[in-house]
């Protein structure tokens, strides 16, 4: 659930950035920085002035993945090999918390910098990564914005209705339906719907039988699709007759799938347009 009262969100979220800035301003500002991972992609992107980024993922140049391919420019692309990496030089190597532990720890015996940044599943853990990151980078000022801009947008006065909540699902290639440990179910959650994933007791999320799914008719269809054109078995389930029949007679929505994939300042544009559905 959003917190009822705004000022609690903003001193916690400015007491993160504070605590997190303390932590990381005994080093020296890293000026030469790869990420090797969207997720980090993105916050680097979002966070960091563009002379420090020596290099950022090959997705983050890839609109229909990455929210902010507009950013990258003439960014060099790595495709997280360690040839690549050193080849930069660099004094940080942001990556994420399921990036390649065997090539975090052979960049780590080479003697480089590499920082993993951690994974969320609530509104809450995205503020924390965010502050987490900004410090990290020491752009402390950077990570304030980006969570002023969140907290504006997560307004509590436009907090969903009270129950009873529809039931929706998030629907993904090949039936995978996330649940409420995952960034899309809390995304669901706050928005003032009952994640159908959950009842089913899958709460980290799982695939939902294409006959299970209809049996229990939710009252909102989200269909997570990034790539909607693409015709592979995982993306035709889809797009079943039987499926298809039944989100006619429901609500539906396509929601960018870029919006909750990683933890950005996107996520509260998620939940403001399930929100407006709601």
């Amino acid at each position: 659930m959003i917190p009822s009262v705004k000022l609690d969100r903003r001193c916690l979220w400015l007491t993160l950035l504070i605590l997190c800035y303390l932590c990381g301003g005994r080093t020296q500002a890293a000026e030469r920085i790869v990420s090797i991972n969207l997720c980090t992609d993105q916050l680097l992107l979002l966070l960091a002035p563009v002379e420090r980024i020596s290099s950022v993922s090959f997705m983050a140049a890839n609109p229909v993945y990455s929210a902010y391919a507009e950013r990258v420019g003439q960014i060099p692309l790595n495709h997280a090999r360690v040839e690549e990496i050193v080849a930069f030089d660099p004094d940080l190597v942001l990556a994420y918390e399921l990036s390649d532990r065997r090539l975090v720890r052979l960049l780590r015996e080479l003697g480089y910098r590499v920082e993993l940044v951690p994974g969320a599943k609530s509104l809450e853990d995205v503020a924390t990564v965010i502050a987490h990151t900004a410090a990290l980078l020491q752009q402390p000022a950077a990570g304030a914005e980006l969570l002023a801009a969140m907290d504006r947008q997560l307004d509590p006065g436009r907090a969903a209705p009270a129950d009873p909540r529809p039931l929706a699902v998030i629907y993904a290639p090949n039936g995978y339906s996330p649940g409420a440990e995952t960034l899309p179910g809390a995304v669901l959650e706050a928005a003032g719907f009952a994640n159908l994933s959950d009842r089913l007791g899958n709460q980290y999320g799982a695939v939902i039988p294409l006959e299970q799914l209809l049996r229990h008719q939710p009252d909102l269809y989200i269909i997570d699709d990034q790539e909607p054109n693409m015709n592979s078995l995982a993306q035709k389930k889809l797009r079943h007759p039987a499926l298809e029949k039944n989100i006619a007679a429901s609500a539906t929505a396509r929601i960018d799938g870029r919006l909750w994939s990683c933890p950005t300042p996107m996520v509260a544009q998620a939940v403001a347009e399930l929100r407006d559905l709601r």
